[in-house]
């Protein structure tokens, strides 16, 4: 029996349902070379029905990230959140927080900078929009931007974050390190799918077995380099041991003739001889 959290009916690298999956990443100026680094996705959703087979009165999602492995990485692992929710109000109306649990504002950060500007915040952004877009008439809370909320020379990043998704600030002063988002419905929002030149969804099975295929050819590697090492501690007690003798054989290897020149000079003495006999 399938683990529900993993199965997600993954088909031809298409992502499911599946909970719990891996985030290969690769450099954006060479998305085709190795991955730099790894990421494990967790999505939690979670809704509170309205008992009458409606709209939910409140739903939630939450995605978990954890670096668990990064070129060159330094440090403790790299981990967080994004999540966002739906409420639907006595009344009817809807709203959504695509930065907060329960309709609450809020903003979203990517720790640690090293693993920034590789489209990871954009792909659980995404995801984010993505599961919003089940309730197009809803109105998206606002966003609020702070002027703390990363150094300066970040903030035009940051404001290119949100904007992309079709998010549209009214900021506060000249250097738009402040502002808030105007009104609007879910429906207006854009999904972005430019991660998909350098991030890929991986079944974290896939993974697994991967990893296994490369423990096996490190470790025949390490064998083969384990009898060369040998070799060559061998040959240097020979050559401790008898230094002349040793010196000699490696002169006879490297200078000998091949037996091919061998069996010519044979032949050739023989047709010699063959000739003063006759």
């Amino acid at each position: 029996m399938a683990l529900p959290s993993l199965d997600g009916h993954w088909h031809q690298n298409k992502r499911g349902d599946a909970r719990i999956y891996l985030l290969d990443v690769h450099d954006k100026d060479q998305p085709d070379a190795g991955f730099i680094a790894q990421l494990l996705i967790e999505q939690v959703e979670s809704s509170v029905p309205d008992g009458q087979g409606g709209p939910p009165l409140e739903a939630g999602l939450q995605l978990f990230y954890e670096v668990i492995w990064r070129h060159n990485a330094r440090g403790p692992a790299a981990k967080g959140h994004f999540q966002a929710s739906y409420r639907r109000g006595f009344g009817g109306e809807e709203t959504v927080s695509l930065t907060g649990s329960r309709g609450a504002p809020g903003a979203v950060f990517l720790d640690p900078e090293p693993i920034r500007g590789l489209r990871i915040g954009t792909y659980l952004m995404n995801q984010v929009v993505t599961w919003a877009l089940r309730w197009p008439e809803a109105d998206v809370c606002p966003i609020r931007l702070n002027s703390n909320q990363g150094y300066e020379e970040n903030r035009a990043r940051r404001n290119r974050f949100y904007e992309r998704f079709g998010i549209v600030f009214n900021y506060r002063d000249d250097t738009h390190s402040e502002g808030i988002s105007q009104p609007m419905k879910v429906r207006e929002l854009r999904q972005v799918n430019t991660w998909q030149q350098n991030i890929q969804e991986r079944d974290v099975r896939d993974g697994l077995a991967m990893l296994r295929l490369e423990n096996e050819r490190l470790a025949l590697e390490r064998d083969g380099r384990s009898r060369a090492l040998d070799h060559v501690r061998n040959e240097l007690g020979r050559a401790h041991r008898h230094p002349l003798l040793w010196a000699l054989l490696q002169m006879w290897q490297i200078y000998a003739p091949s037996r091919s020149q061998i069996f010519l000079a044979l032949l050739a003495m023989g047709l010699i001889w063959w000739q003063f006999k006759s």
